[in-house]
C-alpha cells in the first residue's frame, strides 16, 4: 500500500544494481534464501524462549491494553454482543469532545475500522472484552502467532548448480538466449543512433557522434 517495499528493495541492491541482469537475478535469489534462513532461525529461537507473539505484536497489544483501561464501556444488549465505548482523555491532553465507538463482538466489528483493517484487537474491542470479564488475548487471530510466522520461513531454497555442471542442451539454450538478447540490444542501439544522426543534421555533429560511439566512418 506504500512505497516502503520498493525503497527497501532499492536499498538492498544498492551495490549490485549496476551489474548485468543475470547477476541481479542471482543476487536476488541468494539474498532471499539467506533472509528466509535467518528469519526462520530467529522465529524458532523466540518460540523456544516461550514467546507466543513477535515483539511488534506484543508491544502493540500492550499499548492497546493501557488505552483500554481509560475507556468507558456501556452495554447495549443482554447478550454481551453490542457495546458503546467512550474514549476519555488524560489531564495534559487538549480538551476535545469525547469519541464514541460501536463494538459488536459477535460480528467482530468496531466503528474505528482498525480492527477490520489490521485484524488486530483495538483498544475499544479490548475494553468490551474486559467489561464482560473475558481475556482479550484469547481472541487474537492465530495468524499473528510465532508458530504461523515460522510456517512462512520454514522453506528451503534449492542450491544452484555451477555453470560447468549444466547439460549441453541447457548450455545451447543459454547461449541462444544470449545471442537473441545481443541482437535485440543491437537493434535498439541502431535505432537510437539513427534517430540521433537525423537529429544532429550537420556533418560536423555526425562526425563527433561517430567518434563518441566508436562507429566506422561508413556508418549511415
Amino acid at each position: 500500500m506504500t512505497t516502503n517495499l520498493c525503497e527497501y528493495v532499492n536499498f538492498m541492491f544498492k551495490n549490485t544494481r549496476h551489474l548485468s541482469v543475470s547477476s541481479l537475478v542471482e543476487e536476488t535469489y541468494f539474498k532471499i534464501a539467506q533472509l528466509f534462513a535467518s528469519r526462520g532461525w530467529q522465529t524458532q529461537t523466540m518460540i523456544n524462549s516461550g514467546s507466543q507473539y513477535s515483539e511488534v505484536v506484543s508491544k502493540a497489544m500492550n499499548n492497546r491494553q493501557q488505552e483500554s483501561n481509560t475507556h468507558i464501556v456501556n452495554k447495549f444488549d443482554g447478550y454481551n454482543h453490542t457495546f458503546i465505548v467512550t474514549e476519555t482523555q488524560f489531564l495534559l491532553q487538549t480538551p476535545i469532545s469525547p469519541r464514541r465507538f460501536r463494538v459488536m463482538l459477535q460480528s467482530q466489528k468496531c466503528d474505528g475500522d482498525e480492527y477490520q483493517a489490521k485484524h488486530l484487537l483495538c483498544s475499544h474491542v479490548m475494553a468490551a472484552y474486559k467489561f464482560v470479564y473475558d481475556d482479550p488475548m484469547n481472541y487474537v487471530t492465530p495468524l499473528f502467532t510465532l508458530q504461523h510466522i515460522l510456517y512462512v520461513y520454514d522453506n528451503s531454497f534449492g542450491l544452484l548448480s555451477h555453470m560447468n555442471q549444466c547439460g549441453k542442451n541447457n548450455m545451447k539454450e543459454i547461449n541462444g538466449a544470449m545471442i537473441q538478447g545481443e541482437r535485440g540490444l543491437q537493434k535498439v542501439v541502431s535505432f537510437q543512433l539513427t534517430f540521433l544522426m537525423r537529429w544532429t543534421k550537420t556533418k560536423m555533429n555526425i562526425k563527433i557522434v561517430k567518434k563518441m560511439w566508436n562507429l566506422p566512418t561508413t556508418w549511415q
